[in-house]
């Protein structure tokens, strides 16, 4: 590229406009520039929901966890009326950070001056000898925490960063219906694998809706009897959905209670929705699985699979034995088998000589989700040249 702005060219992503059966994916570039980087922050992760985990991670008033997207630390936090904030946990005095990882609190306290916050947020102490703020024109209910949208669905949390993004509910589309039946609200998290995966976070989110490379980088994994066909679901909403009724919820055969109130279909197979941009819902009979995959930076994407289950299967006196040994090693095994392959795909794109490859009839959803992202990077410099008109 000879300038920043050449990478944004239009016409240089023509190939990748075409139907799919004439479609070549994205420039190898996109991967690799700290320009589209920040123009996918911006255009897609910052007026997106994102979400970020589960409400069982904070069951008390106090008990906070933060995440990290692109670079922007927000903790979600339970208040002392019961309710859930998602806050930036940076101090409004000098930028310290307030919250790291996840713990519980009776203040949100600045290891660097002091400054005091509620468990909403609110500034309600500045200590110090001297009364250091006391000489200057200061309101402290001016300087609370920077509040960021925070909805939940089905137990899920989910934030935004656009005070004008349409509501939860109605962003989600048919999901809601379509899970109603797994009662996400009424499960509970046993188990989280995490991974950190040097490559960026669309090598990740591609590789999930790739149902091409399973019988080759999983293969081993696979009952010789399962064809692995993926029924594509028809849905409204920002998300993509297929249906394998030969899919088993535990290796061995021998799975854990099906969930109570499912179809003939539901307890028959798995229904896999990938929403945008980076979170992965797996619907099974006995199991509801979740990965998301946040970018940390460019070429760094944070990688987490949680499983969830009825309050009544995690009573069984042999759950944690039956979990341990038939569901939590097969997945996580597979996962280590994926963040190889991104790892062998970033530097592939990374190549200099390499060439524009096309898409298999099989990749409909890759192809969508990569002009989804031409749509949303494009969205929003119009919106920014816009602005800078005015």
């Amino acid at each position: 590229m000879e300038s920043n702005a050449d990478s944004f060219r239009e016409s240089l992503f023509a190939e990748t406009r075409r139907p799919l059966q004439e479609a070549s994916n994205l420039p190898g570039f996109v991967y690799s520039s700290p320009e589209w980087f920040e123009a996918e922050m911006r255009g897609i992760f910052f007026r997106e929901w994102n979400c970020i985990g589960r409400v069982e991670q904070v069951k008390n008033p106090g008990d906070y966890f933060t995440v990290d997207i692109g670079g922007e630390l927000v903790s979600v936090i339970r208040n002392e009326k019961n309710e859930l904030r998602a806050v930036l946990p940076v101090c409004r005095h000098r930028a310290a950070t307030l919250l790291k990882g996840a713990g519980s609190c009776r203040a949100i306290v600045c290891p660097y001056h002091g400054w005091t916050y509620d468990l909403s947020g609110r500034l309600v102490a500045t200590p110090g000898r001297h009364r250091p703020m006391e000489t200057i024109k200061f309101t402290p209910e001016e300087h609370g925490l920077v509040n960021i949208r925070l909805e939940t669905w089905g137990g899920f949390i989910f934030i935004n960063f656009d005070p004008e993004a349409p509501p939860l509910l109605t962003w989600l589309g048919d999901l809601p219906e379509l899970a109603r039946n797994y009662r996400g609200e009424d499960l509970q998290s046993t188990y989280t694998v995490e991974f950190m995966v040097d490559c960026n976070w669309k090598v990740y989110a591609e590789n999930s809706l790739d149902e091409y490379h399973v019988e080759f980088i999983h293969g081993k994994h696979m009952a010789p009897s399962n064809p692995y066909l993926m029924e594509v679901v028809s849905a409204s909403g920002p998300f993509d959905c297929w249906y394998n009724k030969y899919y088993l919820s535990a290796p061995s055969g021998v799975p854990l209670p099906v969930i109570e109130g499912l179809s003939d279909a539901q307890k028959a197979g798995v229904y896999q929705v990938h929403l945008r941009p980076t979170f992965e819902l797996i619907l099974s009979p006995t199991t509801v699985k979740y990965m998301t995959m946040y970018p940390e930076t460019l070429t760094r994407t944070r990688v987490a699979m949680t499983w969830c289950f009825p309050k009544s299967t995690i009573e069984l006196p042999n759950f944690k034995e039956l979990a341990a040994a038939d569901y939590y090693p097969t997945t996580t095994t597979v996962l280590e088998e994926d963040n190889q392959i991104a790892l062998d795909v970033q530097r592939g794109l990374a190549t200099r000589f390499r060439k524009i490859g096309r898409f298999s009839h099989r990749e409909a959803s890759i192809r969508s989700f990569e002009n989804y992202l031409l749509d949303m990077v494009f969205a929003e410099r119009k919106r920014q040249k816009q602005q800078k008109a005015v």
